[in-house]
């Protein structure tokens, strides 16, 4: 077999042989098919030729991303060779892009099939053929103040070209507002309409819904002779389309989108972020293949393209409702035999990303499974208190729902909701449609926020958090804020020696019960003679002896007068487990601090120098060289050893005894297939030897027989 790069972004694999059998790549070791999937190179079906050219495999960028406009700006006109200049223009809210070439053919601006909605997002996006002029004047980036972008609106679609809106009160008076495709903000398109309906003395006004998820149409003329009617194309595209006999009419949700392919995976799942970790995607076809998502995937758009470079029949895309990714079968509708499906390996990604489940059937919307984190929960006319409550708390919207009793009135009961995520992130934004359900604001959601520094003076600055926690702002002090003021707040800072002494105490809690674990599985009692299932097991007895080593071994490369644990009052008591002297610790810790810390804590490093691997080849290696390594940093790489998922402790074990019970099942099939082959050969003797007994019973009647006639005979002669 020979591999060969095929077009710089493939690898195209030759069968040299020449046979007449299938050429096939499949996976081995521990990672299974992985390896071969993320080279693109393997065979889920036979192939019946002398080679074929994998898929193509993505590439890891090494240019920085571009974190601001200023990086966009510089990266166009460095990478057009001036050609084309980028600039903001002078509106102060889009880009401006100049052809400095003098040709006389279009300008033209599109994006890439990598990233199909890059160049709409920045706002210079051209129609398909370019534009006759030398430049292009972007769209606004950024809303008016206090409102959202147009093309933000249902999911990112904006209005699609609609322009006219038709408002008729209930006199009979009407009014038409045309071109709202020109405006880039809601606010902007709510101020033209009202504007236009005063001029023209149409009692009908525009505003934002109570829930702030879409638009409210108010008819105050006080007439009642006409309906109140909302037409034209830009009213199906804000949601307010209406010919009622009432004088207001909520809004449909509009969707404002707020997850793009640049949207950071650390903003997602309600501000908490997406946790690294393996999920594993199987197609209606069944075809699985892992995702493993690092740290490196850092935008929606790396994981988008990360979930399609994967060789199954499953696109990734923003959802159409712009609040989350959706999966969908990439092959042709209704052509797999099962539904899409999406479990975890490790860690909780797919459950940050509300990806984790089945789709709910093979075809149409059921066919896909949406991400989206807006929810919609359905409930009955017929529905109580109480199951509104159950519906809430089994949803999987962070909202904790419960019925409250106020004790006055005939009706004193009241539905309560609490967000589980605290600060601003945490806001409950809720439209429950045309059902005005009297709900109420009792905690506004917000940040603390905390002003260092005296006001007016220079060098102070504002932090925030979304707890009542402070952390990192003053290197190992934790601040909890009890109440607002007004007032300057002098804090004095002191050691809290009980926390020291707390976490100190849940070390040795923790490597007790390590221990303990380990004392359930390797037993041996004497008097009843009770075996542990791990008993004698070499694994067992390796981490059992490393831990307790350890323990007894100073702290790498500390200089100081405390290098060892008992120094600090642990010590390896009874049954290999640790006492904890608290005494004898808060007197090394008050004598010094510093020399405990070391003990604990210390760590330094060094980069692992060049190694020549041939004469005058020399190679930088990777990793780095522990020099000074506290007890605690010395337990991190025991433990990291212990269970690397590649050739740690435990995986060897677990490879061990994954081939015990494959030799143990290859030695089960091979004793049943020698008890089939004896049961054979014992049906066959049987056979014989029934056959035997049956000629022996034949010859013996035969034998009776004749001695039979051999006697009558003898009568007969004596007779004559």
């Amino acid at each position: 077999i020979q591999l060969s790069l095929k077009d710089g972004n493939k690898l195209s694999v030759t069968d040299t042989v020449g046979g007449d059998g299938p050429l096939q790549v499949l996976g081995a070791g521990s990672n299974g098919d992985q390896t071969a999937q993320d080279l693109g190179i393997f065979t889920d079906e036979d192939v019946n030729a002398d080679s074929f050219d994998g898929q193509i495999i993505p590439n890891t960028i090494t240019q920085a991303k571009a974190n601001s406009l200023a990086d966009i700006i510089d990266r166009i006109n460095e990478q057009t060779g001036g050609a084309i200049t980028a600039s903001l223009a002078a509106d102060g809210v889009s880009l401006q892009l100049t052809d400095n070439t003098g040709g006389a053919g279009n300008l033209q601006v599109q994006s890439t099939a990598g990233n199909p909605d890059l160049a709409s997002q920045l706002g210079i996006k051209t129609e398909e053929g370019g534009v006759a002029s030398s430049t292009v004047n972007g769209e606004r980036l950024i809303a008016a103040l206090g409102s959202v972008m147009v093309q933000q609106l249902n999911g990112g679609k904006g209005l699609e070209g609609a322009s006219t809106l038709t408002l008729t009160d209930r006199v009979g008076n009407s009014v038409t507002v045309e071109n709202l495709d020109q405006f880039t903000s809601l606010s902007e398109i709510i101020e033209t309409v009202n504007q236009s309906a005063a001029d023209a003395g149409v009692g009908i006004t525009l505003a934002l819904n109570k829930a702030g998820t879409g638009l409210s149409v108010q008819d105050q003329s006080g007439g009642s002779s006409s309906n109140l009617i909302v037409g034209g194309d830009a009213a199906a595209a804000l949601g307010i389309e209406a010919d009622v006999s009432t004088n207001s009419v909520n809004g449909k949700h509009l969707n404002q989108q707020y997850v793009t392919s640049a949207t950071k995976l650390s903003d997602l799942n309600y501000g908490k972020g997406i946790s690294n970790g393996s999920f594993r995607i199987t197609d209606q076809n069944g075809k699985s293949s892992n995702v493993n998502v690092t740290s490196s995937i850092e935008t929606v758009y790396d994981l988008v393209a990360l979930i399609n470079s994967r060789p199954i029949d499953v696109k990734a895309r923003i959802n159409d409702t712009g609040d989350g990714i959706l999966l969908e079968p990439s092959n042709a509708e209704g052509s797999g035999i099962g539904a899409l499906k999406v479990e975890t390996v490790s860690g909780s990604t797919a459950k940050d990303l509300n990806l984790l489940g089945n789709a709910k059937g093979t075809t149409g919307d059921e066919a896909v499974i949406n991400g989206g984190y807006r929810r919609v929960l359905d409930l009955e006319t017929t529905d109580s208190l109480n199951q509104v409550v159950d519906k809430l708390n089994a949803s999987g919207i962070p909202v904790s729902a419960s019925v409250i009793n106020t004790g006055s009135g005939a009706n004193p009961f009241r539905l309560n909701l609490t967000s589980k995520i605290s600060g601003l992130a945490g806001d409950i934004v809720l439209d429950s449609g045309n059902t005005d359900l009297g709900f109420s604001t009792v905690n506004k959601a917000q940040d603390a926020k905390v002003f260092f520094g005296a006001p007016g003076e220079s060098g102070g600055f504002l932090v925030s958090s979304s707890s009542n926690t402070i952390k990192d702002v003053i290197k190992g002090v934790e601040l909890q804020i009890k109440s607002a003021s007004d007032e300057t707040v002098t804090i004095n800072v002191e050691q809290d020696q009980q926390k020291v002494v707390d976490e100190v105490k849940k070390f040795v809690d923790a490597y007790n019960e390590v221990i303990a674990r380990i004392d359930e599985y390797d037993f041996f009692d004497v008097d009843s003679e009770e075996r542990g299932i791990l008993l004698g097991n070499a694994t067992t007895g390796r981490v059992r002896n490393s831990l307790q080593r350890l323990i007894q071994q100073p702290a790498l490369g500390v200089e100081g007068p405390m290098r060892f644990l008992s120094q600090a009052g642990i010590r390896i008591g009874e049954g290999g487990k640790l006492t904890f002297n608290e005494d004898q610790f808060r007197e090394a810790y008050e004598s010094n601090p510093e020399a405990v810390e070391q003990l604990f804590a210390a760590y330094e490093t060094q980069s692992k120098s060049p190694k020549e691997v041939l004469p005058g080849v020399t190679v930088q290696q990777e990793g780095s060289t522990s020099m000074v390594l506290g007890i605690a940093e010395r337990f991190n790489e025991l433990l990291e050893s212990l269970t690397d998922n590649f050739d740690g402790t435990f995986k060897l074990a677990e490879e061990s005894f994954n081939n015990q019970i494959k030799v143990a099942q290859q030695r089960l099939e091979a004793m049943e297939g020698r008890l089939d082959r004896r049961r054979i050969q014992l049906e066959r003797q049987f056979a014989v030897m029934e056959s035997t007994l049956a000629q022996l019973q034949g010859q013996n009647n035969a034998l009776q027989s004749l001695q039979s006639n051999v006697n009558l005979a003898g009568q007969k002669l004596s007779l004559a």
